[in-house]
């Protein structure tokens, strides 16, 4: 009898990972898939977005079209990690390590949150800037609504 039950046991538990492996298929199939959906219609918006940034050369205009300039290409790189998902299921993606800045990073951040930010008085904008001129130093948090160097 215990062995009965026990075949039973491992082939019920066979048969759930062979479920878990299809559904995760399935789900990496549906992430590709809406990938090239969206790949597509972000194309679309860089070419003449890019066609504004070189025509329309105004300070005031440049400044947003170089925000959403910057956001394309991160939705298009978000998507391009996505279908990457397939490629490291079969073991053929490679692992590119490569140094980054912080500093910049942080100053992008706060220029694509200033103008919500002074619409909406909700995003402090100080902190940002504040670790951005922290970056290199000791920058410690305080719960009491401060950031020291």
């Amino acid at each position: 009898m215990k062995q009965k039950e026990t075949r039973f046991i491992v082939a019920i538990g066979a048969l759930a990972a062979g479920l878990k492996q299809e559904m995760q298929q399935m789900q990496l199939q549906f992430f590709t898939n809406i990938s090239h959906e969206f790949r597509t219609p972000l194309s679309l918006i860089l070419g003449p977005l890019e066609k504004l940034q070189k025509e329309n050369t105004e300070a005031h205009f440049s400044q947003y079209y170089n925000v959403m300039h910057r956001n394309v290409n991160r939705m298009l790189q978000l998507i391009t990690e996505l279908m990457d998902f397939r490629k490291a299921e079969t073991g053929s993606l490679k692992l590119k390590v490569m140094p980054g800045n912080l500093s910049l990073f942080l100053k992008e951040i706060e220029e694509e949150f200033r103008e919500l930010a002074n619409e909406k008085k909700y995003i402090s904008l100080f902190i940002c800037l504040k670790i951005v001129r922290c970056y290199g130093s000791t920058a410690r948090y305080s719960r009491k609504s401060s950031l020291t160097c």
